[in-house]
């Protein structure tokens, strides 16, 4: 599959300088990559990556002992001089603050940046690291690598290069998953899947061949597949969650998640293990005459889920067709695919098969049915009604009705 690089018109470098004695060593990015001979990481990656800005965040004392030695690093691999930050020591909290700043100012909106964090006092490095992320969102950039030199870790004068991007993107992933468990809403986790797909054809699952880029074997192939697969269900289930229909999806996305979880590393598995788990508690297959019963006990779960999430007005509309579908369960005499046909679904059956219920049962039964209809209406016309509740009541009333069905509902 041929396939050709694409170079950001804003590709920034960025790396602290600190003041060791550093000592030549000749790093290696990945096997069987070019090496790069130069006593600083930060050069070796500006070379690499084809730089076109080198920002050097740097205190005085340290430029003063290895600023000329980093220029002419960086001229001699990229022809290209850095750009000195200045900043404080960071003896206090307040200095690091400012230091944090001085990172944030200082990379542009939009730039695609690789960052090397071998070389920095104490603290830097993690500051770099919460800039970037924090730029993520306030300046649109690109974090397209992190880099580590692992000078301990050399062999043989060849000191490898770890990308440990993998490490900043958890908490992207983590901040996906909680948006999804407080909200439902599960497009952020959409997009961290997108991202780790265009991650994949850009760079980690191609090969440089003599006539082209090329795929790797075929098990990569199916990685990708199943990856994309997930992607799918889970972009379907973020439009959705507002149409509603999720119990068969939730099935879906369940299965998609046992597909790839082997291939993810062990914390990101562990995410989507607490993802699933969620699915799991309205999974159930696609709706037919068969899987009534169980479509009927899934959704009481799917209300529950919505409720914590705060989908009120999905909550009520789920009820609404709750008691439809029970009560042509309950009549019975309906063919296969009658349950999803809008002109078999008549509302009007709800209130003639309560009344075949045991006395016991009927009063609530009715009472809730009524109280489900009125919010349905009042929800679904803007609350445009001379007798509108308040929020905190409407609340309580629809939670009042899952629990109701949670407690009752397979009994009736």
């Amino acid at each position: 599959m041929a396939r050709q690089k694409q170079q950001s018109a804003s590709t920034i470098v960025i790396g602290a300088l600190g003041t060791n004695d550093y000592k030549p060593t000749t790093y290696q990015f990945t096997e069987n990559e070019p090496t790069y001979q130069t006593p600083i990481s930060l050069a070796a990656l500006a070379a690499d990556k084809k730089a076109q800005q080198i920002l050097v965040i740097s205190t005085t004392a340290a430029q003063e002992k290895n600023g000329r030695l980093l220029s002419e690093e960086t001229l001699r691999l990229c022809q290209l001089e850095p750009t000195f930050i200045p900043i404080e020591d960071g003896k206090d909290i307040y200095e690091l603050w400012d230091i944090f700043q001085v990172i944030a100012d200082n990379i542009p909106s939009n730039a695609q940046v690789y960052a090397d964090i071998t070389n920095g006092f104490r603290s830097l490095p993690l500051l770099m690291n919460s800039a970037l992320v924090y730029l993520t969102q306030v300046k649109g950039i690109e974090i397209k690598e992190i880099t580590y030199g692992a000078f301990e870790a050399k062999k043989v004068d060849i000191t490898p290069v770890f990308d440990i991007t993998p490490f900043t993107s958890l908490i992207e992933w983590s901040a996906a998953v909680n948006i999804f468990s407080t909200s439902g809403d599960c497009a952020a986790i959409a997009n961290m899947l997108n991202d780790t797909l265009t991650n994949i054809v850009d760079s980690k699952y191609f090969v440089l061949e003599d006539d082209g880029w090329e795929r790797l074997p075929q098990e990569i192939d199916d990685h990708f597949e199943e990856l994309q697969n997930l992607l799918q269900q889970f972009s379907e289930f973020a439009d959705m969650l507002y149409i509603i229909r999720l119990t068969n999806l939730a099935k879906q996305i369940v299965a998609e998640i046992d597909a790839v979880r082997a291939y993810l590393i062990s914390p990101i598995a562990t995410l989507f293990q607490s993802i699933q788990k969620e699915f799991e508690q309205f999974a159930a297959e696609p709706f037919t005459k068969s899987t009534v019963k169980e479509q009927l006990a899934k959704q009481i779960r799917l209300m529950d889920w919505m409720v914590n999430k705060k989908h009120y007005f999905q909550a009520i509309a789920v009820a609404r067709e709750w008691f439809v579908t029970w009560a042509m369960q309950k009549k019975g005499g309906f063919q296969e695919d009658d349950f999803l046909s809008y002109e078999k679904r008549d509302s009007d059956l709800v209130a003639d098969m309560i009344d075949k219920l045991p006395p016991s049962y009927q009063r609530d039964a009715n009472r809730i049915w009524k109280l489900t209809k009125e919010l349905r209406n009042e929800l679904a016309h803007s609350g445009y009604s001379k007798s509108t509740k308040s929020s905190e009541d409407m609340q309580k009333n629809i939670k009042d009705i899952v629990k109701f069905l949670a407690n009752k509902g397979q009994s009736l």
